[in-house]
């Protein structure tokens, strides 16, 4: 167990000279639907309690608390400690939750649409409530409305709970005479953590920014470990030097990292995977389905769902209007949704405990229509597939039959693969059939998570990831690879 962590339950505050000893200190969780805690005097009397059941959460332990009660959390992290990072860029959008001000929100005006149940303050810590129900934390905040916050460069936190969005409208003082402009941050593709990329050609120079025409955006499960970035967005006109490619907060001028600053009203704060993103003409938008938590009060409560929203650009904002999931099929979890156009219909794929399931989208991509079809059941050991499939991606092969493209077994461990089935016919409504007994692409760092891609003058690429340095977490992390793919006629995909 890491000594550094602590999840659900009771746990004593002292010097850590056990693993299950929680010294004093700040701690962070990213909370969480539903996530509770307090903090214990002796003989049980309450030190401060958390009323606030969405989104990231801080929690101040002190000297003379004698434990901690977690509830419905995702882990507490010592911070500083090893996975200190801002959870969201001083000055981008922001959600429900705690923020600590100069480190992941900065000094200014903010302002959200709010609504009936919206409650927000600029604290001096994060105590939690007293006995009494008050907040000792509390220097100005309000509730309903549509509000506007001044936060001080004095203030040490902002909560928020039910306010929506807060957007960055102002600066709580002009930057210094003589302050270097803002410019785009670069992503480091051999360091920077990246999984489940998928990759977009975009044709129209309209949509690249600065760059040249066609450029590539990618995203990828959520970043900064546990969900500090929703959807990370990165953009490259070559496929080797990649920048941050979110639209800049308001009166900003930089880049941000998050194509979809704020979540769903059915999603939980902590699970966003495996987006994938295409432009629908019907619809007039970009369209990206991805795969997310769904809160206990929405369809498939618990489970991980398959959501769908849009953007009038490829690097967002993406918005998710809905209550509920686009689906949540069966009993199991839906991950890894990604769109194929078969030339007539559109159709959506996704994997469950089964395997790869496929069913047909509207002509706008917002909606399911028919029947699900399954195109691929997992093999059980000693396959190396080891009873896992998922990661489906379809394009189109020369010989006018669908290729599948999925990965196999567990992502975290390294006989993890990229495998391929061709599908008799283009629309992938039923049985394909494997190439091959064994991946295409294995290797000791666990590759998967693939989407092939096809360049203007018709060649192929294949986006991947794999483990740097260590094969799992928390010490490892999944990089970004592209690498050249040949499919040719009926024979099996390559890649060199």
């Amino acid at each position: 167990m890491l000594t550094a962590c602590f999840g659900p339950g009771f746990h004593a505050v002292g010097t850590p000279l056990m693993h299950n000893q929680m010294p004093p200190g700040l701690w962070r969780s990213l909370g969480g639907d539903q996530c509770t805690w307090a903090r214990v005097r002796t003989n049980g009397a309450l030190a401060g309690r958390n009323i606030r059941t969405n989104g990231p959460q801080y929690m101040q332990v002190d000297v003379g608390d004698v434990g901690t009660a977690i509830g419905s959390c995702l882990p507490f992290w010592q911070q500083p400690g090893p996975f200190a990072k801002p959870l969201v860029q001083p000055g981008s959008d922001f959600g429900d939750g705690d923020f600590l001000v100069d480190y992941e929100v900065r000094p200014g005006t903010y302002t959200a649409p709010g609504g009936a149940q919206c409650n927000w303050a600029a604290v001096s810590g994060f105590h939690g409530n007293d006995s009494g129900g008050g907040n000792p934390d509390f220097i100005r905040g309000g509730g309903g409305g549509a509000p506007t916050a001044q936060i001080a460069s004095s203030d040490y936190g902002f909560t928020s709970q039910g306010c929506g969005t807060w957007h960055y409208t102002s600066s709580a003082q002009p930057p210094p005479p003589g302050a270097p402009p803002t410019v785009d941050p670069i992503f480091h593709p051999d360091t920077e953590e990246f999984p489940d990329p998928f990759v977009l050609r975009v044709d129209d120079k309209a949509k690249c920014g600065s760059d040249p025409a066609p450029c590539y955006y990618a995203y990828s499960t959520e970043g900064g470990f546990l969900g500090f970035i929703n959807v990370p967005v990165i953009r490259s006109s070559d496929l080797v030097n990649w920048k941050w490619a979110g639209p800049p907060a308001p009166g900003q001028t930089s880049a941000r990292k998050d194509a979809m600053p704020s979540l769903g009203a059915w999603v939980a704060f902590g699970g966003n995977w495996a987006p994938s993103v295409m432009w629908n003409a019907t619809a007039g938008k970009y369209v990206m389905y991805y795969t997310a938590l769904s809160k206990t009060v929405s369809s498939g409560g618990g489970r991980e769902c398959v959501g769908v929203a849009t953007s009038s650009a490829p690097d967002g904002p993406f918005v998710d209007s809905r209550s509920q999931p686009l689906t949540c099929a069966g009993p199991g979890d839906n991950i890894d949704p990604s769109p194929f156009d078969d030339g007539t219909n559109l159709w959506l794929q996704y994997a469950d405990l089964v395997g790869i399931r496929s069913q047909q989208l509207t002509a706008d991509g917002l909606n399911l229509i028919g029947d699900v079809s399954t195109l691929l059941t997992a093999l059980p050991s000693p396959s190396w597939e080891a009873g896992r499939i998922e990661a489906p991606s379809l394009v189109r092969a020369p010989d006018a039959s669908t290729l599948l493209f999925y990965s196999g077994n567990v992502f975290d461990n390294s006989k993890y693969g990229v495998a391929v089935a061709r599908c008799a016919s283009a629309a992938p409504a039923t049985e394909c059939t494997r190439l091959a007994p064994s991946p295409m692409l294995a290797s000791s760092h666990g590759p998967g998570g693939q989407t092939p891609f096809q360049l203007q003058n018709g060649s192929w690429r294949l986006a991947y990831h794999a483990w740097r340095d260590v094969v799992g977490y928390p010490d490892g992390r999944r990089i970004l690879h592209i690498t050249s793919m040949t499919i040719s006629g009926s024979s099996t995909p390559s890649i060199p």
